[in-house]
């Protein structure tokens, strides 16, 4: 009886070790125990054991918010807010997608402007993202600041016919692209038609002179003025100021880009017109300090006759006038002895500094939100005042809308600000100061006459070139 309760005892041990052993749940084991008993001695002649597991494979938890990839995201403010949640919601979609968390800036143009330019000074404080402006394409490349992003672009140049030609001029820096199109903005006039037939027109004057002639005709002094012209902004004025020199073959530089080519007879021509239209009252008399909004604000309160701007005030007015928008006709830009050019174009590109810790994600978010579906949805929030970027898209019937229409046919005047020669830091530059705007302000407010101005806007640019070799 003793061996036989030793034997329990030692077969209940053994139990207990196999279970101490044994893997802890979700895993099930089985096991099998052979013993043979002789009647004398009693004993464990053999021992199976049988382990079988079972696993349970769980998903990857999501990570946490401090797990996550964390990202920033410029974008520069547009005047119709539509577009601006539209920006938000297409980065977020992303953002969800790829588990990534996307801190979303949307800034007007000069705080933007202010925070690249610290920038380039504290590279760290740049973002993952960002719309990058023409101008400013070349100082961060210069600077070393920038993220090939050639594959991103070539992925979105694949789809719907190719990126329009004037888009690949703006990306490409030294054979590669550092952004990639992602919004075409051009700059049409608007023409109130009640003030055209006041002047016995049947349809907008065509060149910078036929429009004199016009303003002569409807400039009321004090109450209405015929050109809504606003020189205190940032882009619109240079956009503005492009649009007048080219147009009459005025340039900062040859082709060579190297060139000062500022003062000429063609630049005085341009500043004589702005002198000229000034004295005629054609101007609304705060035009020196209008912002980028100035132009909107005249056209949109029914004090100025005509204004070159891009979609946002066809969006407002369909949205809040349609009394103006059936009072308004458009058309290319006026034109003038070079024939029409136009700025703009494709004036920004999206893209990456070479400071991100995700450079693929980068250029994952910049290859989404570049996509031609996603470009067609933003110009489509703002109205096609805005374009999309890609070839296609030109072939649409919303382009048979004869206030749509000019949009499209504009983009065969436009160029890059540093037309005709490449880009460059020190063009750039020009641009920044608003070296052209500036010489425009001091023709206007009288304090130089035009060659004064015009010489004085030489010796900026040849210095900023001397500075920027």
């Amino acid at each position: 009886m003793k061996k036989v309760l030793s034997l329990s005892l030692a077969l209940l041990l053994l139990l207990a070790l196999i279970a101490a052993c044994a893997p802890s749940e979700p895993e099930v084991v089985k096991e099998t125990v052979v013993v043979e008993v002789e009647k004398e001695v009693e004993k464990i002649v053999t021992q199976e054991v049988e382990t079988e597991v079972e696993v349970v494979v769980t998903a990857t938890p999501e990570p946490t918010p401090s797990e996550r990839p964390q990202m920033t995201f410029w974008m520069n403010y547009n005047f119709q807010e539509a577009v601006n949640v539209l920006v938000k919601s297409q980065v977020q979609e992303w953002a969800k997608a790829n588990n990534v968390d996307v801190d979303i800036l949307i800034a007007p143009d000069t705080d933007l402007h202010t925070k690249w330019a610290a920038g380039i000074e504290a590279p760290e404080t740049l973002p993952d993202v960002s719309t990058i402006f023409y101008q400013w394409m070349p100082k961060f490349y210069a600077a070393g600041l920038m993220l090939d992003v050639s594959d991103a672009f070539e992925a979105s140049n694949s789809l719907a016919g190719g990126f329009f030609p004037a888009a690949y001029e703006v990306a490409t820096i030294d054979g590669k692209q550092y952004g990639v199109p992602y919004i075409g903005s051009v700059t049409p006039a608007y023409w109130r038609t009640d003030k055209l037939e006041a002047a016995g027109l049947s349809e907008p004057p065509a060149t910078y002179a036929e429009m004199k002639d016009w303003c002569e005709k409807v400039n009321e002094p004090g109450k209405f003025w015929c050109y809504g012209l606003g020189l205190g902004g940032y882009s619109d004025n240079e956009v503005q100021m492009r649009n007048l020199l080219w147009s009459y073959g005025a340039k900062v530089t040859d082709e060579d880009g190297k060139t000062i080519a500022i003062n000429s007879p063609e630049t005085l021509e341009v500043l004589n017109w702005l002198k000229e239209m000034n004295e005629m009252g054609s101007f609304p008399p705060d035009m020196l300090v209008a912002d980028d909004a100035g132009n909107n604000k005249y056209y949109q309160t029914g004090v100025a006759g005509a204004v070159v701007n891009t979609g946002s005030i066809l969006a407002w007015m369909r949205d809040n006038d349609e009394e103006l928008l059936n009072n308004t006709v458009l058309g290319p830009s006026p034109g003038g002895p070079a024939g029409t050019h136009a700025g703009g174009g494709f004036g920004a590109v999206l893209g990456a500094f070479n400071s991100t810790e995700h450079p693929e994600l980068a250029k994952s978010l910049i290859e989404w939100f570049t996509h031609p579906d996603r470009a067609w949805a933003r110009a489509e929030a703002v109205s096609f005042g805005n374009l999309p970027t890609h070839v296609d898209a030109a072939k649409d019937p919303v382009w048979e809308d004869p206030y749509l229409k000019p949009f499209i046919e504009q983009i065969q005047y436009a160029h890059p600000a540093c037309y005709p020669g490449p880009a460059t830091v020190a063009c750039a530059e020009v641009q920044s100061q608003l070296v052209l705007t500036r010489m425009a302000q001091r023709v206007i407010d009288g304090s130089q006459t035009p060659e004064e101005s015009m010489a004085q806007a030489e010796e900026e640019i040849i210095k900023i070139y001397e500075d920027n070799p």
